[in-house]
């Protein structure tokens, strides 16, 4: 588990790492921890590295706000997990924009600190995220907000909630690791895949996704139509 810790105090971040280390053989995981003293450093680490699994976060470094940072974060790698360390109080209802999944208040608690960590590691393990690479990055998106698979020429795109994203590789490898993953998605044609949970009319010959108010129609090629319905029942059920 790839984890960071950014505080401006480095006492907090090594007693921190300290209270993590010391649960690693607990848990059952490699805990690689990265610390950040400085909010720049961190940002230009999310910006070229990879992504981190879970971060544990300072709402206040310095000049900069951590909630900011944290939006950020969650714009860039929504499967990362993040966790706010702070010693005021007032902060708390601020930080649920960004859907963190703990809250570790100044002192730390060595207790405290560990039901954060297994709680983050317990979702990480529950929260199906499909990975791919494009330009020497690493990306990991959820694949619940994802509405479709589409084979373009070489190139896999991606539609869904952040829009529109594209990598190279090939439909049915894509298919192979999803279903791995997520038992909401079907493949509909040779070039597309859609995900089940978006769908609001389904026939023998077409199949209707909506989120909001965008739309999308696509076409059920005859031989994928059985095991289209034979999977949308299955998910019914």
């Amino acid at each position: 588990m790839r984890i960071a810790i950014c505080d401006d105090e480095i006492r907090f971040d090594e007693e921190l790492q300290t209270i993590l280390c010391a649960k690693e053989a607990a848990c059952g995981l490699k805990l690689d921890i990265h610390i950040f003293t400085a909010a720049e450093d961190f940002l230009y680490e999310i910006e070229e590295m990879p992504p981190y699994d879970s971060v544990f976060l300072d709402i206040e470094l310095g000049s900069e706000n951590g909630i900011r940072i944290a939006e950020q974060l969650r714009e860039k790698y929504p499967a990362t997990l993040i966790a706010f360390i702070t010693g005021y109080r007032q902060y708390i209802d601020d930080v649920f924009s960004v859907q963190p999944c703990g809250f570790i208040p100044k002192p730390i608690q060595p207790k405290r600190a560990v039901q954060v960590l297994e709680t983050m590691i317990r979702l990480a393990g529950i929260v199906p995220v499909f990975e791919f690479s494009q330009n020497r990055n690493r990306y990991r998106i959820l694949l619940k907000d994802v509405f479709y698979f589409m084979s373009d020429k070489r190139q896999i795109v991606i539609v869904g909630q952040a829009g529109e994203q594209r990598f190279y590789s090939k439909l049915d490898e894509v298919e192979a690791q999803v279903g791995k993953l997520s038992g909401s998605f079907v493949r509909i044609s040779k070039s597309v895949m859609i995900n089940l949970q978006y769908l609001v009319n389904l026939d023998q010959e077409k199949a209707v996704l909506a989120n909001g108010t965008k739309w999308m129609e696509f076409r059920i090629s005859p031989r994928y139509r059985q095991g289209v319905q034979s999977k949308f029942k299955a998910m019914w059920k």
